[in-house]
C-alpha cells in the first residue's frame, strides 16, 4: 500500500512539474494566446508581457532607438 501511495505521489508531482513548464499567457503586443516563455519588459513605466516574436521585434527597435 505504501508503494502505491508513493507511486501516485510521484505521478502527481511529475504532472504538476510539466504543467508549470508550459505557462500560457496573452502577449500584450500582438494579443495572441501564447504557450512558452514570457518576456516582461518595461515601456514608459508600464510592464508588458511579450511572446518570443514580439520580444525580438522589441529588442531590434530598442537597438535602433539607442
Amino acid at each position: 500500500m505504501k508503494k502505491m501511495f508513493a507511486l501516485l505521489l510521484m505521478v502527481v508531482v511529475l504532472v504538476a512539474s510539466f504543467a508549470s513548464c508550459a505557462s500560457e499567457f496573452t502577449c500584450d503586443m500582438c494579443n495572441k494566446e501564447v504557450e512558452g516563455k514570457k518576456h516582461t519588459v518595461t515601456v514608459e513605466g508600464e510592464k508588458a508581457d511579450l511572446c518570443d516574436d514580439c520580444y525580438k521585434l522589441y529588442k531590434s527597435l530598442e537597438g535602433l532607438m539607442g
